[in-house]
């Protein structure tokens, strides 16, 4: 299915489908027939609510708006996404949401957030996985003109929502491939693939993750037939920038069986290709920061293996030496995120020269007990860290909430026989696992984000179609753009 292409336009195209915003307060004066069909339909412009019409000989799809005035960013998305829904049949869809959204707004945003939030929704909803099926899905419309006055700011924000929109895209894609098609060589390859002038990509095959020491990864790694891949992800800014290095590491899980503690529930099996989130997340950020000129410069890691059973998997019991000596024993098979991570964060602490450091992964299914299906948890170090990561949250549709860094509970982390254990089962499950990362990252400030709950979603809803959110990326990508404007940024303290 190809992709939507979005325009900013004057008029209509002859021949396009026109949609329309309409308030409450407007259904009086849409004339007798309208009114008939609104009464018959029900339709009374709430927001997020559709109408077919006609005005002559032309159709009109008018879009509910709600309450003049009341209308925020997010009600105009769930308008975007009916429209989007409503006209499937259409080649060319137009609208004049940018001068009625802003038209009914109490201010709460501008001309070119509305344009922001038009473009991504329709982008998002109009998403479809379709490379393994024998006839794609080609229900939408091709094309949207968003018809009125555009100036520079308009213009800057439709691409950068088209730019996040690929980065999204791209996350979505890698997180609803099967495991068995997206293993790790295969990833490091679409990794490999995105490498440009500003975008350096190295990947350390088999040979190298044992040359490099990386115990946790391969120890993960050895009840599989796929080979291992640890990658790296580095961004320069196209103009020498004097902020300070961000580092990102993401889970690359392609699959987890749960590994010798198999999973015992069918449906957590099937679902444990998307235990790669974190790592997607990161990949699809990075794919467009050249093109949304973040100034800062990010170096990502991201250990790749699949967690399966065999006859030489880890055991329970067994011991493994990390990238940085440090010894663990192994309690879970299942918790094998956090060994693999635990090897990428002493990687990072050791080569990335970065300032801080945030984790993100598909680490804990306890999460949503939490925070819920909508909501990523979040732990810090560092507060100056973490507050970053809120503001950011709060600046695009991936939300966060901070759970406690509770240090009482890391004396649960010791083992009669090594260094540490990886065990599971404890208190606050989520903030505990977190706790395991802690020591790898050493004293860089940093922050974990647990993205378990909201990798996914189970059914269509108005955001998109059911499958890979593509989580994480506007995140990372408005966490990149602000990191270092502020001195005290990488400067907290524990």
């Amino acid at each position: 299915m190809s992709r939507l292409v979005v325009e900013l336009r004057s008029a209509a195209p002859e021949g396009s489908l026109l949609a329309r915003g309409v308030y409450i307060d407007q259904l009086d004066a849409l004339g007798a027939p309208t009114r008939e069909l609104q009464r018959l339909t029900g339709f009374g412009a709430r927001a997020g609510e559709v109408h077919f019409t006609t005005e002559g000989s032309n159709v009109i799809l008018l879009v509910g708006l709600g309450e003049r005035g009341k209308l925020d960013l997010g009600g105009l998305r769930r308008g975007v996404a009916a429209t989007i829904r409503a006209a499937a049949r259409a080649d060319v869809l137009a609208t004049t949401l940018l001068d009625d959204a802003t038209a009914g707004t109490d201010g709460s945003f501008d001309r070119g957030s509305a344009a922001a939030a038009i473009t991504a929704a329709a982008l998002s909803v109009r998403y479809r996985f379709d490379r393994h099926r024998s006839t794609p899905n080609g229900d939408g419309p091709r094309e949207l003109v968003m018809i009125g006055a555009a100036d520079e700011s308009v213009h800057r924000a439709v691409h950068r929502a088209d730019a996040l929109s690929r980065g999204v895209e791209l996350a979505r894609d890698l997180v609803n491939e099967p495991g068995g098609s997206l293993t790790p060589t295969e990833f490091s390859r679409r990794c490999s693939g995105l490498a440009g002038p500003q975008l350096n990509v190295v990947v350390h095959d088999l040979a190298a993750v044992r040359a490099l020491g990386m115990g946790g990864l391969l120890g993960v790694n050895s009840g599989s037939d796929e080979p291992p891949a640890f990658v790296e992800l580095h961004y320069s800014p196209a103009v020498a920038s004097k902020r300070p290095r961000l580092a990102l590491v993401g889970k690359g899980i392609t699959y987890d069986s749960g590994g010798i503690m198999l999973k015992q529930k069918a449906s957590s099996l099937l679902a444990m290709k998307n235990d790669m989130g974190g790592a997607a997340a990161i990949v699809g950020a990075m794919s467009v920061f050249a093109d949304l000129d973040v100034p800062t410069p990010v170096s990502a890691y991201i250990p790749m293996t699949d967690n399966m059973v065999g006859g030489g998997a880890y055991r329970p019991g067994d011991i493994l030496r990390m990238y940085d000596g440090t010894t663990v024993e192994v309690l879970d098979t299942d918790a094998e995120g956090r060994i693999v991570l635990g090897d990428a964060l002493a990687y990072a602490r050791k080569h990335s020269g970065a300032s801080a450091a945030v984790s993100i992964a598909t680490l804990t299914g306890t999460a949503i007990h939490a925070t819920g299906a909508e909501i990523a948890a979040l732990i810090g170090r560092d507060q100056a860290i973490t507050d970053g990561l809120l503001t950011a949250s709060s600046r695009c549709a991936d939300r966060l909430w901070q759970l406690p860094r509770v240090q009482e509970y890391r004396s649960l982390l010791k083992s009669p026989v090594a260094d540490m254990s990886n065990r599971s089962e404890a208190p606050a499950a989520t903030a505990f696992a977190a706790l395991f990362l802690e020591p790898f990252i050493g004293e860089i400030a940093w922050a974990h984000i647990d993205m378990a709950a909201v990798a996914t979603r189970d059914r269509d809803t108005p955001d998109g179609p059911a499958g890979a959110r593509g989580w994480g990326v506007e995140l990372l990508v408005e966490y990149a753009s602000s990191f270092g404007e502020d001195a005290h940024a990488a400067n907290g303290t524990d």
